[in-house]
């Protein structure tokens, strides 16, 4: 899951929703895999051209890095440290769903049209289901991220709501939907 305090101030329903998304499937056992984009040098030259193009300095143990604490890891969940857009680029996600088993993917996160797109693309070029929660993205304009969600929909994945996916895990939510 890509999340860090920097890039957005109007996130709440975006994290209520992950946050449903985490319960439900720690209940049901479906395992949670955190990516964060995360230099590993202090003036994140180490990041990917488009990383720093977009002038996105995410260095070293910068507080923005921190995953929400409202959706933080468990003790024994996996956070992967990316420095590209796709999470399988730079980190050995791949390795590690071909570990565990896992075929089937539910993304969520943030620049839905950048790094959930292209997690989304090189898991379905990899052979994973992909499963798109539409409303526990977001990106820079409601617009563009309406139009990603439509199009990974239909193009690489199932666009989804959180409501839709709890109710395929086969688990009540115990919060209600997010406004």
């Amino acid at each position: 899951m890509h999340l860090h305090r920097d890039y957005f101030g109007r996130l709440a329903a975006m994290v209520k929703n992950i946050q449903r998304l985490l319960d439900a499937a720690r209940r049901t056992e479906i395992e949670v895999i955190y990516i964060a984009i995360n230099a590993h040098t202090s003036d994140a030259r180490d990041c990917s051209q488009i990383t720093r193009g977009l002038k996105i300095r995410l260095p070293k143990d910068s507080p923005g890095n921190q995953i929400l604490a409202e959706i933080a890891p468990r003790p024994d969940e996996i956070v992967l440290h990316k420095i590209t857009s796709s999470a399988f680029n730079s980190t050995p996600l791949h390795l590690i769903l071909q570990n565990m088993g896992r075929k089937t993917l539910i993304l969520t996160g943030i620049i839905t049209n950048g790094c959930v797109e292209s997690t989304a693309r090189d898991a379905r070029d990899l052979g994973y289901r992909v499963i798109i929660a539409g409303d526990a993205c977001a990106t820079y304009s409601d617009e563009t991220h309406q139009r990603t969600v439509e199009w990974l929909g239909r193009t690489i994945g199932n666009a989804c709501t959180t409501d839709e996916i709890i109710a395929r895990m086969g688990v009540a939510s115990s919060a209600s939907a997010a406004p």
